[in-house]
């Protein structure tokens, strides 16, 4: 299993004598930008039939547009793929802290948009939008706030 290791610095490598898990070879695909593409698309359609209260149609929807994403990058090239900053970050939102976080946002999201609660989605908003924070310090120097700036 490859996995993230943090150097010394706090910058991300990836191991290549290992193989990938399920749920790293998931994050890997989920992050390719054609899948992002394809997630951002179903997910504007599932919300728009959430807030009609039409869950059956948005979660097919969801559901579909997911398994199309994945089947389009089925043949990404993993090891390249985990190089890359959108690689590494997918990794490093596999914390389980980062998808607790994550997950819980999502579905005070969606239980925002069923209730038409404009504070609710915006909280749960929030709560994915933290989550999306955890560890990007880890992924390049660049990304670190807490360091000042070497002239």
């Amino acid at each position: 299993m490859a996995s993230p290791n943090v150097q010394t610095g706090g910058l991300v490598t990836i191991s290549r004598t290992k193989e990938f898990s399920m749920m790293q070879r998931m994050a890997l695909r989920a992050a390719h930008p054609v899948s992002i593409i394809f997630y951002l698309v179903g997910a504007m359609w599932s919300i728009f039939y959430l807030w009609n209260q039409n869950w059956v149609f948005a979660l097919a929807i969801f559901v579909a547009a997911r398994a199309l994403g994945f089947a389009a990058v089925r043949h990404t090239h993993l090891q390249e793929m985990s190089e890359t900053l959108l690689g590494k970050m997918a990794l490093l939102h596999l914390h389980p802290a980062n998808l607790a976080v994550q997950f819980i946002g999502a579905i005070v999201c969606l239980a925002g948009v069923w209730m038409h609660s404009t504070e609710t989605i915006l909280g749960g908003g929030s709560l994915i939008a933290a989550g999306h924070a955890f560890g990007w310090s880890k992924v390049n120097s660049s990304l670190d706030l807490t360091t000042e700036e070497k002239l």
